[in-house]
């Protein structure tokens, strides 16, 4: 009897060890996976002095472990496009050098939300919701349409209606912040993070003067919504060409948007 009683604890502790060793496997390659986990950045291939305008041949891109870029808030391959050929570098930095988002932040910049604005552009913001800010989605960086509607007297004649008209205000904005945030590598936020993040109210725009001036006036006259568009789009949009919207053109809209098919893009190699 006890034979068989000791069996039993014994066939039950070889099972609860092989639990045990199954989880702990498990945990060790969750770790070797997150360990694993790399992300191009850039790294300097020679010299760059303090007010240089990095350009193509200074740069190079290398993968290194996530936890590096979110340590050191290294600069991603993916903003390259930001910088070579328009900002300098604010900091010298060595040859095979890891360059930093600080690389590029004039002292003082942090409390500057516009020091990383081209030279002649503003930065305005501008109100949204879930459904005009496209549903949390926007990263700063992004490049997007503006669409407005406004209310307007009908032109047509004995008529003094007030009916909606719909167009393109602008096209190929870049959004510069959501609300205060103006982090762009939304993979390295937290869950949490990552529902505040998408929660914004405000919308930073970078724009011309003009532009500005007149995101402001639509804002209050009208509503906007923003249209996201690959910044890689080469389709090129003028507002004053394109068909705007109002109820007594909606049948042919229709059959314009049925008929609409994307421009071509040239194969590359």
């Amino acid at each position: 009897m006890k034979s068989k009683a000791a069996l039993v604890v014994a066939i039950a502790l070889a099972f609860l060890a092989a639990i045990g060793i199954k989880v702990y496997l498990n945990q060790e390659t969750q770790q070797a996976q997150a360990v694993s986990k790399k992300v191009p950045v850039v790294f300097s291939t020679k010299i760059i002095r303090k007010g240089t305008v990095v350009t193509g041949d200074m740069v190079v891109e290398r993968e290194v472990p996530e936890d590096t870029v979110q340590a050191t808030h290294a600069v991603l391959a993916g903003d390259l496009e930001r910088i070579l050929n328009k900002m300098p570098i604010q900091n010298t930095v060595a040859a095979d050098q890891m360059l930093t988002q600080s690389d590029f932040r004039e002292e003082g910049a942090a409390e500057n939300p516009a020091a990383g604005l081209p030279r002649g552009y503003r930065q305005i913001t501008i109100p949204v919701d879930k459904v005009t800010g496209c549903a949390g989605r926007l990263l700063p960086g992004a490049v997007v349409d503006v669409l407005v509607t406004l209310r307007k007297r009908s032109d047509a004649p004995g008529q003094g209606q007030i009916e909606p008209v719909t167009q393109l205000a602008l096209a190929g904005v870049t959004v510069v912040a959501t609300d205060l945030n103006v982090r762009r590598v939304q993979e390295f936020l937290s869950a949490r993070e990552r529902r505040d993040f998408a929660s914004y109210s405000t919308v930073s725009l970078q724009a011309l003067p003009l532009q500005s001036l007149l995101l402001a006036f639509l804002a209050e006259q009208g509503k906007i919504h923003l249209v996201v568009r690959n910044p890689d789009d080469p389709t090129g949009q003028d507002p004053s060409r394109m068909d705007k919207i109002s109820l007594d053109d909606l049948d042919t809209i229709i059959r314009k948007a049925a008929e609409e098919k994307p421009e071509s893009v040239p194969a590359t190699r």
